[in-house]
Parts: structure tokens; C-alpha cells; sequence
């Protein structure tokens, strides 16, 4: 697809999503379709058709995110192959904080997958409803405190070729 050999066939997706009633996105909306990946577009069957025969501006529109401010990135799709361009094109745009994720994993049960992704948006800063996907209370743990006390002999092991070069310097 995205390209002439399409052609053919656009005058029946056209029709076959004449019948889509799109609103405006309530969210950012980033296309990679127009020239501008801010322009308001109307996402109707005329919208989707050409998408499917026009070339993706997907770096463009990732940048102009990244250029807005934002640095949490979600692929939707059942197995991300998007995920590593984000972080590539967001690094080239000079964000290092940029965290992308997908939601679902080849081989992998959905659910525990769309969970763990979960997961990693909460740990990136995204707020998570987890109540929505538990029941009942849901406690609160406390965070790790670390008190670097170390419980070991000294030394914590047992040379067993102290002849050897470098023995000494290191436990391995």
C-alpha cells in the first residue's frame, strides 16, 4: 500500500466507509497523512483512502508530537513494531526522556501483556485508574528502603586460585 497500486481499488474504499460519521478527536491528533502532521482532518472514508495511497509522514508526525511536549508514546496494535522508531526519531529530535510501549505482544496472552504495558505507562508517569482493574482496596505498599547494610563476611568469598592475575579485584 502508500503507494499508485492502490489506485485501483480506492473508489471502493471510499465507498465501503461512506457511511463512517467521524467526530473530532478529543485528544492531540497527530496525522501522517498531510504535509502538516497538525492539520485538522476529518478521519472519513476519504481520509482513510488516502492514507492508504499516499506515503506515511510518520518521523513527521512523531517529531511534531515530541516538538509538543509529549513524551509518553502508545502503539495500539497486536505486536508493537513502531516502539524502537519513536524512541529513534524522539532521540533525533532531541528528547531523551521519550517513553514508547505498544499494548499487546505476538505469542503472549493479552491481557497479561496489555497489563504489563500498563505497567510500564505508570512507571513512566502516566496515571493509571488501577482501582478500574482491580476490585476492592487496593493497598498502599511502601516504597523500597534502601539501607545499604550489607550482610555478609568479610571477605564475602573464598579465593579459590589466589595465584591468578587479578584474583584479588574481583568477586567473579
Amino acid at each position: 500500500s502508500h503507494c499508485a497500486q492502490m489506485d485501483p481499488i480506492l473508489p471502493l474504499v471510499r465507498d465501503a466507509l461512506a457511511d463512517l460519521a467521524p467526530v473530532p478527536p478529543t485528544a492531540r491528533f497527530y496525522t501522517t497523512v498531510a504535509e502538516d502532521p497538525r492539520s485538522m482532518v476529518t478521519l472519513d472514508g476519504g481520509y482513510w483512502a488516502t492514507n492508504l495511497r499516499e506515503p506515511v509522514r510518520f518521523d513527521q508526525a512523531v517529531a511534531a508530537a515530541v516538538a509538543d511536549g509529549h513524551r509518553l508514546f502508545v502503539e495500539c496494535a497486536p505486536h508493537p513494531l513502531a516502539v524502537r522508531a519513536v524512541g529513534d526519531i524522539a532521540r533525533q529530535e532531541g528528547a531523551t526522556d521519550t517513553v514508547a510501549l505498544g499494548t499487546l505482544r505476538r505469542d503472549t496472552d493479552d491481557q497479561q501483556a496489555f497489563a504489563a504495558q500498563l505497567g510500564g505507562a505508570h512507571c513512566a508517569g502516566a496515571a493509571v485508574d488501577w482501582a478500574a482493574r482491580y476490585a476492592g482496596e487496593l493497598a498502599e505498599v511502601p516504597t523500597a528502603t534502601w539501607h545499604r547494610t550489607h550482610h555478609r563476611f568479610d571477605p564475602p568469598y573464598e579465593l579459590i586460585a589466589p595465584a591468578l592475575v587479578g584474583a584479588a579485584q574481583h568477586s567473579l
